[in-house]
């Protein structure tokens, strides 16, 4: 379909298509767990060359290509907002060893296998090596939230991802320089220099106005999203009409400041800006596979497979080993990282615009596109599916989050939270005010202020492997405030709220409980309130354990349930649903049930001890 050529209705079944089949692409990957690149890419593909629903050319004509590169910018200045320095202390040689050393290793060999396996000219085989050596957070995020590896490595995984998107993005702009006008590559290396430095100062000077702006309140609450989108897009427009590809540093520089400074409160900003960088992702896979023509695909699949394997098990090792030799990271850390190199949304992006560059030059290298994107596809494939594998064989993953969180007075969570600590399972104890200060009574759990910034709340709750929260405070905002923080951390149907009896009064107990809805998840069950519970451990309440699964010890009708811990030693908060599950015939034969009984019964047991019988 020739550009201009489309009508209204056709204009909106592709507008539409985009969105609808890129959202479901990703929301599809969360359910399955297959890797949503992977997904995203064949979504696109189906979108385009094969049904013809969308065309990029058409739809977009001269503005596809700026319009990509724009909505790249503002991806990085959403990763850059959720990069924090403090985050990343041993492993910061680490990664600046891989966005430099790494990426010449990846270049060299990239290159070099380029050159053997297809039938292209030395100088369009180095620029094809640059294109892949851009990895991208859009690719990396969803790799580390299925393998869930430990909190160093995913850091390191995170930055490098990030950084090498516009450190990649300008390599390719060198080659491409040194390739068309002759320029001699000693000259050539002012370029990355320059254009570094101009997005790096112009993305500082953005932030700063903004942090201004939202420090002295210069905009309503309800205007700050808006006007730091505004300030993003003025820093990529400002940085990249100076130099191509500057205002990828600008827009994750101004990210990075905003993500590390204290003088304005910014959580609001971050937390609407990651829901517009996944749907920016989400539209920009679906619109990229679409330019995708399948004979072209087709026809380079089998060697592009061989420059797969090239960079899966020679360049990324290398590359690996470079960065990581004499540091602090294990062996099985180096492993799992050499384990995690997708390519992304940049390397699609960017490899048509430096294919039309070639051939005005004279240069043919219609072939790295559909290479490119073969690789894309590939290392989506290959990494997607096997990175978590190997964090499981390697033993660097966190596994399902097994944790419990508190959000009440430590008083009321002390006993509880014990006897699940005393059992294996991580407890975070978020106390309003309150941290543990020197000379307190040790704890077996992590305590801290519920005053914490939202960021470094979500930072707690990942570092203690928390995958469920009770929330108790008894104040219906700091509770609803609360449940919006860790909801959008840990996933809201985790979240569990313990109802006053003023809640329960006015709205019913039992509507509440049946709703079930987000924001009244109801934690013990139709007829407990934090009032009933305090009833029950004024009148002598203790809490014990019990068997729950299938022709074990019954839980005697005298007891109220409270938790279960599952054989894995994952913590889960024990209503009905959970409990039925867990008494399943050969569900969890191990699994035990905390209750809190004010008639103590002899069938109570340790969970840590092996039951008779079983």
């Amino acid at each position: 379909m020739q550009k201009g050529s489309m009508d209204t209705t056709e204009v909106t079944i592709a507008l539409g298509t985009i969105v609808v089949f890129g959202v479901s692409a990703m929301w599809l990957g969360r359910k399955t767990g297959i890797p949503s690149i992977v997904l995203l890419l064949l979504a696109g593909i189906l979108a385009g060359p094969v049904t013809g629903l969308v065309d990029p050319g058409a739809l977009l004509g001269d503005t596809l290509d700026p319009a990509v590169t724009l909505a790249v910018g503002l991806l990085l200045f959403d990763s850059g907002f959720s990069l924090q320095f403090r985050r990343l202390t041993e492993g910061r040689a680490v990664v600046l060893r891989l966005v430099s050393v790494g990426v010449l290793v990846t270049w060299a060999v990239g290159s070099a296998a380029a050159y053997l396996i297809f039938d292209i000219p030395g100088k369009v085989a180095l620029l094809l090596g640059a294109v892949l050596v851009v990895s991208g957070p859009t690719v990396v995020g969803p790799i580390l939230q299925a393998s869930r590896p430990r909190p160093r490595t995913s850091q390191i995984l995170e930055w490098e991802g990030t950084l090498l998107d516009p450190i990649g993005a300008t390599l390719g702009i060198v080659a491409l320089t040194v390739i068309t006008s002759q320029t001699r590559a000693g000259t050539g290396l002012v370029l990355p220099a320059l254009t570094a430095a101009t997005g790096i100062g112009i993305g500082v000077a953005c932030a700063a106005l903004l942090i201004v702006a939202v420090r002295n309140f210069a905009m309503p609450d309800d205007l700050q999203v808006p006007v730091a989108f505004m300030f993003a897009v003025l820093a990529f427009t400002a940085a990249n009409v100076l130099f191509p590809e500057a205002g990828l540093f600008a827009t994750l520089t101004m990210g990075l400041v905003l993500s590390n400074q204290r003088l304005a409160y910014v959580a609001r900003i971050r937390r609407f800006q990651a829901s517009i960088g996944t749907l920016v992702i989400a539209t920009l896979f679906i619109v990229l596979a679409a330019t995708i023509e399948l004979s072209a695909l087709e026809s380079v699949l089998l060697p592009s497979a061989g420059l797969l394997v090239v960079l899966v098990l020679v360049a990324r090792p290398l590359a690996t080993l470079a960065a990581t030799v004499r540091s602090t990271v294990s062996r099985r850390e180096r492993a799992f990282i050499a384990s995690v190199a997708p390519r992304g949304v940049v390397a699609a992006s960017t490899v048509s615009f430096y294919a039309i560059s070639l051939d005005g030059s004279g240069i043919a290298a219609d072939d790295i596109v559909p290479i490119t994107f073969a690789i894309i596809i590939g290392a989506g494939i290959v990494y997607g599916f096997g990175s978590p594998v190997m964090a499981r064989l390697l033993g660097v993953g966190q596994g399902t989050p097994k944790g419990v969180a508190f959000f009440m007075p430590v008083e009321a969570a002390h006993q509880a939270a014990s006897a699940l600590a005393g059992t294996g399972v991580p407890i975070l104890v978020v106390d309003a005010g309150r941290t543990h200060e020197p000379g307190d009574e040790p704890l077996p759990h992590t305590l801290i202020s519920s005053g914490t910034e939202s960021q470094e709340m979500a930072d707690a709750l990942e570092e203690n492997n928390i995958g469920t929260a009770v929330i108790g405070t008894g104040l219906g905002e700091r509770d609803m405030v609360a449940m919006e923080i860790v909801g959008s951390a840990i996933g809201a149907k985790n979240v569990y709220l313990i109802p006053t009896a003023t809640e329960a009064a006015a709205h019913g107990i039992e509507s509440l409980w049946r709703a079930q809805t987000p924001a009244r998840r109801i934690a013990f069950g139709p007829d407990i309130t934090r009032s009933k519970l305090l009833e029950l451990a004024n009148a002598g309440g203790e809490l014990k354990w019990y068997p729950v699964s299938e022709g074990s010890t019954t839980i005697p009708h005298e007891t109220t349930p409270l938790f279960i811990v599952t054989g894995d030693g994952r913590g889960i908060i024990a209503n009905q649903a959970n409990l039925n599950l867990a008494r399943g015939r050969h569900r969890d034969p191990d699994a035990r049930v905390l209750c809190i009984t004010t008639s103590p019964d002899g069938n109570a047991q340790d969970p840590g001890r092996p039951r008779q019988g079983d």
